[in-house]
């Protein structure tokens, strides 16, 4: 009897050594899927980090992507804006778009009108510009009342917003298999060099002459 019920122990010991190695498996499962899980949640993040990187290049079409991604920025700020942070704000988008404007007119737009396939899209978008320009021009205006002000903000976001899907959508691509990747990185460093230079000598200043003026490309 007694060496019936030390087997008896030995047979339920090795039972509940099974169970406690079953719960470890289970524990070591559950680690292996918060883990997936986990994996899966950054996976979002991650192309969200690679899809900002692919704005993060040299080469023309990045570096006229990343201006809109500041513009835009700026126009979410102002809308939420008032008083002195209203006024800077205002005047930091003016200076951004004029010297946006000013180096896709002089570098990039006068290069593709030289093409058949692109000369349409980069004439229209020199019109969209002076367009954008009288806008501004009349936004610069201190006396304006604060609704007439957020009236010709709202139109301006609009059409800034409509400028920049077409030239992502169709005339950027278009121009990176026209002129080649050397040439977009040679154009990405002139772009990015001459607005920073315009940016030093506050360029909305031009905006008024300019929007007087008509298209610089026919």
């Amino acid at each position: 009897m007694a060496r019936a019920r030390q087997t008896a122990r030995r047979t339920v010991g090795r039972r509940n050594g099974s169970t406690h190695g079953a719960g470890r498996g289970a524990s070591g499962s559950g680690k292996l899927a918060s883990t997936a899980r986990a994996g899966g949640r950054r996976a979002p993040a991650e192309r969200a980090r690679g899809a900002r990187a692919s704005r993060s290049g040299t080469d023309a079409a990045q570096v006229l992507k990343r201006q809109h991604d500041e513009a835009l920025e700026l126009f979410r700020i102002l809308a939420g804006a008032s008083g002195d942070e209203r006024r800077s704000t205002f005047l930091r988008l003016a200076d951004v778009l004029a010297a946006h404007a000013t180096i896709e007119e002089r570098l990039l737009y006068s290069e593709l009108t030289r093409h058949d396939e692109t000369g349409d899209l980069a004439r229209d978008a020199v019109e969209e510009h002076l367009a954008m320009k009288r806008l501004l021009a009349d936004m610069l205006e201190e006396q304006l009342s604060d609704e007439v002000f957020d009236a010709k903000r709202r139109v301006l976001e609009d059409e800034v917003r409509r400028h920049v899907e077409e030239e992502e959508r169709r005339l950027l691509p278009r121009a990176a298999k026209l002129v080649g990747r050397e040439r977009m990185a040679e154009l990405g460093a002139e772009l990015e060099r001459t607005f920073g230079e315009l940016m030093q000598h506050e360029p909305r200043r031009n905006l008024p002459r300019e929007a007087e003026g008509t298209p610089v490309l026919h």
